[in-house]
Parts: structure tokens; sequence; C-alpha cells
């Protein structure tokens, strides 16, 4: 995975990133510093990186184009430095790496890290919070019963699956009962 490190963050992520197997350059080696985030954004749609940043212009900017992408992970913590928050950015990127390579917008905070599949539509009436299981997705994509279960087995305790696949279920069909 390509991860391109927005102005946001310090310049200290590249060689932590890459340390851990991932090819990753900071916004400042390849554009100006003071490029508008429309820029970066563009720059890492068309050379297939994941936008890594502490802005939460990114996701607008998802959220306004209704793309499939950049990725973008988005870290909501007061101390972003890899040597304070690195563990915890690793474990998100290995947990979300399938929905990152196929568009996704990753928020990770010190106590979870939740998902959006791209395109992010803030209208989508049928949109559902998973928040303890830590991921967001839509309703057409849980749909597929496949990448339900691959999300419940990334994200969820095997002894809760059942209780979320219930829960599942009655929130697609609020004349459920339970």
């Amino acid at each position: 995975m390509k991860i391109l490190v927005d102005m946001s963050l310090s310049p200290d992520w590249v060689p932590f990133l890459v340390d851990h197997g991932f090819q990753a350059v900071h916004w400042s080696k390849v554009g100006r510093a003071s490029a508008p985030d429309r820029e970066i954004f563009d720059y890492a749609s068309k050379n297939n990186f994941a936008v890594f940043t502490h802005d939460l212009d990114f996701g607008t900017l998802l959220a306004m184009q209704k793309t499939n992408g950049p990725s973008v992970l988005q870290i909501r913590s007061q101390d972003v430095l890899p040597t304070a928050i690195g563990e915890l950015v690793l474990r998100a990127i290995t947990a979300t790496y399938s929905q990152l390579q196929a568009g996704a917008l990753v928020t990770i905070d010190p106590a979870r890290h939740r998902i959006r599949l791209l395109p992010v539509d803030v209208n989508d009436s049928h949109q559902r919070d998973l928040g303890f299981a830590g991921c967001r997705i839509t309703h057409e994509q849980l749909i597929n019963a496949a990448h339900f279960e691959q999300t419940l087995s990334t994200f969820v305790d095997p002894n809760k699956r059942v209780f979320l696949t219930a829960l599942f279920a009655r929130q697609m069909d609020p004349d459920q009962t339970a």
C-alpha cells in the first residue's frame, strides 16, 4: 500500500511506515507545503496513494466528491507522533487493509477505528453504524453475506457474532420481532 502523509502529520511517519513494509512519502517531498487539500487529494487519487492525515477536510472532500478514492486514514488524537500512536495506526491499517485497497475512510482514535466504505454518501438513509464493532458500512455492502462475515471476522469477537447477526437483521427490518 502506498501512503501519502499529509502536512498535518510529521515527516517522522515516513520512516516509521516504511520500516513496517509500506511505501510512504510526505507531501512536502512531492508538493508545495501550502497546497490546498484538494491538490493533495487529487495527487493521491492519480497516483494510487491513501492519504494519511490529522485533517478532517479530507473526509469532507470524499463526501462532496462521492468518489471511490483515494482512501483516507484520519487520525483523531491529541498526540499524533508515531512514537505515541504508531502501533495503534499499524493495527488499524492491518485490520482495514482490504477495505483501504477497495476505497475507504478509516478514522482512527485511541479507543477504536471506524470504517466508511467509499463513496461516502451523507444522505444515505441506509447508513448503519456498528459502533461497538468499530466499523461503518452501508446497508447494500452488508447485504453481501461474505462481506458481512468478513467484517465480523475482522472486527468482532467470535462470541458476539450471533448477537450482531440478529441485531443487523432487526436493523434492516424494523418490523421483525426479537
